[in-house]
């Protein structure tokens, strides 16, 4: 490795040295072949040593020349090379400076992904505190389920205790029948005054019941009357959103009618352009035509020009041949007729051409100026015309435009006015509902009464008396988009049941016993608040649909998770009504079956073991049912958690028109919810008070005749 390095820094140093010896190599070799050349010096003489020098001084010189040489050429490659080495340090220059810009840039996407990464934070920290809020709120409702469940709880209790109070009630009635008995047995006197007694109280009070009955049924008729009234009104309301679809598609109308409208706009203003680009052609035609008008003016001046050099010529030649006729004779008169008449003919010859020509022009200017005026008023026409035309149009779009904007504003004024009505309406119900869970009441506490001091035989009596009444009434369940014809029957119906409650009570007795099963107010009111239930879901289902279909692009993902959270919301509501749909078939199928066996017995004061057999298999599946509604009013909790967390928490998502709250509405289902559980509670609790009553009552009648 030694010997290669030395041996190449040999080299370098020999190669540098090589320019420097080439000049003096070629003086030397130029020496030596003068030296060989010129004779010895003992010879030589002044005149050959002077010659020698010279040579010697001559081939110095060639050497320092070619030295000389070597060196501009060395000069030359090292000014190239410096050349380069510029170049290359500018070029290292602009790639520094490349290289601080891309570092500039990339300190500035490290910025903006600082940015970027800050936001992405702020957003994590806003999601979390949402997430807190949703949790508190998630704590709220626990709160509030907590409290329902204590609140339940208590009003559980109070009915033990209310359930108690009436144990006692039951047996101080059987100590005071049982002393009445014996009373009875001591003193038949006063027993018969007592039945005489108790005779007119009965009457008095069987007269009292079918006053209120008369009532209560007229409060259902009256009920009936407001479901076919809210029929129509919700008739009326889809008739309404009918004519509102109308007036979206005429609001289409009129947007595409001011698209036309602008586009027509801009048509004009293209016709505009067109003609004031028309006048200007105009304008440039009638400079064209002024200018072919000033041409026709010189060219008659230079026809009268020609006219008079023509004349001048004429008369130059009528002297020339003059002249020649004085000298010449007749000889030379012959020639200078005959040179003058083709001289003449040729001055006419010209003076025809160029009138000719004028005419020529003259006529294609006026053609031209003809055909331009021609082509010029065509178009004028085609575009008045055309101008006219739009102006008919836009006439006919604004007076339609104006007809569905007065058509728009009726149907509004006829939806609100709807809306009030439905709004009466509903309060109307409301306040019969009342009236009628109060009339219930009262006459429930007066039959409650009337069993407490009424004999037992008078109480059959007016069970008789109950039956033959209750059994004109029959509750037909229609739905609210019938006919008035169906309406009309229903009420006639009505007036013949009115007509017998009003007859006397021996009439009642002759028309068999039927079913106290088919009227009870609490199943109309489940019924009724069910059908109210599967309307506003219907309603909700319709609105939020209507919704869905206006999704936006940008949050799609979003839009999906919160219809799957909906349609799992509303499957939810949808199996609770339907929960409570199968307990009133269920209610209503053991009513229908105790019917049954009360007119299969064999004696309305005894039963047999059958019977009561049969009354105790009653009772057990009326249990099962309470335990079945039990579960059901759990669920239910569950439900109104979910309309509290589900529905109520995305009323500010879901786009909504100005008389639509969804809290409200959130409520709402709640209430007949809750409604509807109460309504179920209370109708299976009378039940099975109705089969232990009857059950204790058979049992004493048994234990009094045995």
């Amino acid at each position: 490795m030694e010997e290669k390095g030395v041996s190449g820094s040999f080299m370098v140093i020999s190669e540098e040295n090589t320019d420097s010896l080439y000049p003096m190599i070629l003086g030397v070799s130029c020496a030596f072949l003068a030296l060989r050349q010129l004779p010895e010096p003992d010879i030589c003489d002044e005149k050959w040593s002077e010659i020698r020098n010279r040579m010697y001084k001559g081939s110095a010189l060639v050497g320092l020349l070619v030295w000389t040489v070597r060196r501009n050429v060395a000069t030359t490659e090292k000014m190239e090379l410096v050349q380069n080495l510029a170049k290359a340090q500018i070029e290292i220059a602009e790639l520094k400076k490349r290289r601080s810009e891309d570092a500039k840039a990339n300190e500035k996407v490290v910025c903006i992904f600082a940015g970027r990464e800050q936001s992405w934070f702020d957003e994590r920290r806003k999601l979390r505190q949402q997430i807190g809020a949703v949790m508190n709120d998630m704590r709220v409702v626990e709160a509030k389920r907590e409290k329902s469940v204590s609140e339940v709880g208590e009003k559980m209790k109070e009915i033990e205790v209310i359930l108690q109070l009436k144990d006692k009630m039951i047996e101080e009635a059987e100590r005071r029948r049982l002393e009445a008995e014996k009373k009875v047995k001591a003193a038949e006197n006063v027993a018969e005054e007592m039945r005489e007694s108790v005779k007119s109280e009965v009457e008095r009070h069987s007269n009292e019941i079918s006053k209120h009955k008369t009532a209560f049924i007229e409060l259902v008729s009256n009920q009936r009357q407001l479901e076919a009234e809210m029929g129509r009104t919700i008739r009326q309301v889809e008739a309404a959103k009918h004519e509102l679809e109308q007036k979206e598609r005429l609001v289409l109308m009129n947007q595409r009618l001011s698209m036309e409208l602008v586009r027509m706009h801009k048509d004009l203003e293209q016709k505009e352009h067109i003609l004031s680009a028309m006048l200007r052609k105009s304008k440039i035609d009638t400079a064209e035509k002024q200018m072919l008008l000033k041409e026709v003016r010189s060219s008659k001046a230079k026809r009268k020009q020609a006219e008079l050099e023509s004349a001048r010529w004429r008369a130059v030649a009528q002297s020339k041949h003059d002249r020649n006729s004085l000298r010449n004779m007749f000889s030379k008169h012959v020639s200078a007729k005959s040179d003058a008449w083709n001289h003449k003919s040729f001055v006419d010859d010209g003076i025809e051409e160029l009138t000719d020509a004028k005419q020529l022009g003259n006529w294609e200017a006026e053609n031209f100026e003809v055909g331009v005026e021609h082509k010029h008023r065509v178009e004028i026409d085609a575009f008045m015309e055309q101008l006219r035309q739009k102006d008919d149009k836009l006439e006919a779009y604004n007076w339609r435009l104006m007809s569905t904007e007065l058509e728009s504003k009726r149907l509004q004024s006829h939806i609100e006015a709807l809306n009030r009505d439905i709004v009466h309406l509903r309060q109307d119900n409301a306040k019969l509902e009342g009236i009628l869970f109060e009339r219930e009441a009262k006459l429930h506490s007066m039959m409650m009464h009337s069993d407490s001091s009424m004999p037992q035989k008078l109480r059959l009596d007016a069970e008789i008396v109950d039956d033959t009444v209750w059994s004109r009434v029959k509750v037909v369940k229609r739905k609210p988009r019938q006919e008035m014809k169906a309406v009309a029957e229903e009420n006639d119906r009505l007036d013949n049941d009115i007509v017998l409650t009003i007859e006397p009570p021996n009439k009642e007795k002759d028309c068999g016993s039927t079913s106290t099963w088919k009227m009870d107010v609490h199943a109309l009111g489940v019924s009724y608040k069910v059908k109210r239930l599967r309307q506003q879901l219907f309603m909700l289902q319709r609105l939020t649909g209507k919704k869905q279909n206006c999704t936006n692009t940008n949050g799609e993902d979003l839009d999906n998770g919160r219809v799957k959270g909906f349609d799992a919301l509303m499957s939810l509501l949808n199996k609770q009504v339907d929960r409570y749909q199968s307990l009133q078939g269920k209610i209503d199928h053991l009513c229908k079956r105790m019917q049954e066996n009360k007119l299969n017995s064999s004696s309305t004061t005894a039963r047999l073991d059958d019977d009561t057999k049969m009354m105790e298999h009653f009772l057990e599946e009326t249990f099962q049912l309470q335990r079945y509604i039990v579960s059901t009013g759990q669920k239910l909790m569950e439900v109104q958690t979910k309309i509290a967390s589900s529905l109520v928490g995305e009323a500010e998502e879901i786009e909504k028109p100005g008389s639509f709250d969804i809290e409200r509405f959130g409520e709402s289902l709640k209430t007949l919810f809750r409604e509807t559980q109460r309504g179920v509670e209370v109708r299976i609790s009378r039940i099975i008070g109705d089969l232990e009553g009857t059950l204790a009552r058979d049992g004493f009648n048994t234990w009094r005749r045995l």
